[in-house]
């Protein structure tokens, strides 16, 4: 969940609103933010922007039928309103008539549909379909090329009048159009890019409250400059005068840059071990819980292919012992899918509750594992070995499941600590056996998260196969309003097949400076919202909430 630990107050803008400022008052309107930004943007096409700096950059130079506010509900955007039928498989939304490109020409909804149908279509390739425009009428059949583009329930009414049509009920569909495959495209502007739509400033064609600079906007490797979108008319008005997103090496010393009197820096990711710092310093930090460390365990290592084994060695783990060291800032956990994740609008975690952990004294966990290895026509376990990472805390928590292992199973393991990029590296090219693994959720949805324990996923890492997963995956995607009891069945099963095994909680967190205000931060890794972002020359005032 998302989470403010804040002393510094967030609340400024608002009163500046509504009262004003007086002449020669320090006003936080019309300054320039300067934030860094974690890497250069591969693609500033919506319908195939993927990595966060580049849904970070399309999220504040367009605008979709709507705009998230910061408990992620949907407020006008280009739409000033739409409504839905009994059900919620229609839904019709009314724009703005005086919506306008960057270039001064107007926004319809002709625009929209053709951007919407770029995301369904196969050759378009955009890598978000399925959690974002597979629930629309025909999107599926379109993209694996068995029906018309033209069948896709996506129409303009009229020019101020978009239509959507969806496979099934989804009442929380209208937050859906705020994610990048939703924006709209010019079809006009788009045909004359010749395929590099995107790519380079004058290639871009933007609708949001910002644009890129047309001169020395975009400098590869090294910044990306946003100004004011003079042509921008929403239901209101951008504050600061621009934002420098700064590409190039992350400063060593985040607080330190947040801090100096230069302005170098007006906000930024701020590493877990310099939290301590910030809060030490009164700067507002925001948090989210979107990641889950926990053991996964490689069902193509041959011993583990045998569910009894994997279930032997997720039952002798005693959480007590085990969890008596978890890395700073960890929070235990009893649930695979992380805090952050919502199911129509409400935490996901709330409503599933936890899962039913396994445990089992010694004498059974050794029997569930001589059944295992009976079955394999094995006598004995093979020398085997945990990846962990190599700080203290996580060499603790290994052996301290070790020892369990030792207890319960009779066997000892090695652990192996190493860097978290080769954790990754190994983890990804199938080189382990057992990893205290980070799994980190990219979008709030949890059918995404868990679409990487399905079978054809390319970002199965675990070599997991289980047909019964995979149709309760497919039942959660085609019910959105009845998914609840699907997701809690599929995330369940990881557990009971012995693949995933839930250990601690870890947090992202995002820093404004002393005098930064109202930047809305995005969880998911899709970086900041600066619409409403202040800037005053004085420290604002401290809080100790």
């Amino acid at each position: 969940m998302k989470k403010i630990i804040s002393l510094c107050l967030i609340t400024l803008f608002p009163f500046f609103l509504l009262s004003g400022c007086k002449k020669g008052e320090d006003s936080p309107a019309g300054k320039l933010i300067r934030y860094y930004l974690e890497g250069e943007p591969q693609n500033l096409d919506p319908q195939l922007s993927n990595d966060p700096s580049s849904l970070l950059v399309v999220r504040n130079i367009f605008e979709g039928l709507v705009r998230l506010n910061e408990n992620g509900e949907p407020r006008p955007g280009v739409a000033s309103r739409w409504e839905s039928n009994s059900d919620h498989t229609s839904f019709t939304f009314y724009l703005r008539e005086d919506a306008r490109w960057s270039d001064g020409s107007p926004v319809t909804a002709d625009d929209f549909v053709f951007g919407i149908r770029r995301s369904v279509l196969p050759e378009t390739g955009c890598p978000s379909f399925e959690e974002t425009v597979a629930c629309i009428k025909n999107a599926r059949a379109i993209h694996d090329g068995s029906a018309n583009p033209d069948s896709l329930g996506v129409y303009a009414a009229d020019a101020h009048t978009l239509v959507i049509e969806l496979e099934t009920p989804f009442s929380d569909f209208p937050s859906q159009t705020a994610k990048a495959p939703f924006m709209p495209c010019q079809e006009k502007f788009f045909s004359l890019c010749m395929g590099k739509y995107g790519l380079e400033t004058k290639y871009i064609l933007s609708n949001g409250p910002f644009s890129i600079r047309e001169k020395n906007g975009w400098r590869h490797g090294q910044y990306v400059r946003l100004e004011l979108n003079e042509n921008y008319a929403g239901e209101n008005s951008p504050l600061p005068s621009g934002v420098l997103l700064t590409v190039s090496e992350p400063p060593e010393d985040v607080v330190g840059a947040l801090m100096s009197e230069d302005a170098s820096l007006d906000a930024s990711p701020l590493p877990a071990d310099q939290l301590e710092e910030a809060m030490e310093n009164g700067l507002s930090v925001t948090s989210f819980t979107d990641t889950t460390w926990g053991i996964c365990v490689n069902t193509k290592t041959p011993v583990f292919e045998n569910k009894k084994v994997r279930q032997a060695f997720f039952s002798s783990i005693n959480r007590e012992i085990a969890l008596s060291a978890i890395p700073s800032g960890g929070t235990a956990t009893d649930g695979i899918l992380p805090p952050q994740l919502t199911l129509l609008g409400e935490p996901y975690r709330e409503l599933a509750g936890n899962l039913n952990l396994p445990y089992l004294e010694p004498a059974q966990t050794r029997q569930l594992l001589a059944d295992g290895l009976a079955e394999l026509g094995s006598g004995s376990l093979p020398t085997l070995t945990l990846l962990c990472l190599d700080d203290m805390a996580s060499k603790t928590l290994a052996n301290n499941l070790v020892a369990c292992w030792k207890d319960g199973l009779g066997h000892y393991l090695r652990i192996d600590p190493v860097s978290e990029s080769e954790l990754k590296s190994r983890v990804s090219s199938g080189n382990y056996q057992l990893a205290i693994y980070p799994l980190q959720a990219f979008t709030e949805t949890p059918v995404d998260f868990l679409e990487q324990f399905s079978s054809e996923s390319a970002l199965n890492l675990w070599g997991y196969s289980s047909g019964e997963f995979d149709s309760l995956l497919q039942q959660a995607s085609n019910n959105h309003d009845t998914a609840l009891d699907f997701v809690q069945q599929a995330e369940q099963l990881l557990l009971d097949d012995g693949i995933f095994y839930p250990l601690h909680e870890e947090n992202s967190y995002y820093a404004m400076g002393p005098t930064v205000s109202n930047i809305l931060f995005l969880p998911f890794q899709n970086g900041a919202d600066f619409f409403f972002a202040g800037k005053t020359e004085k420290r604002l005032p401290s809080s100790s909430t």
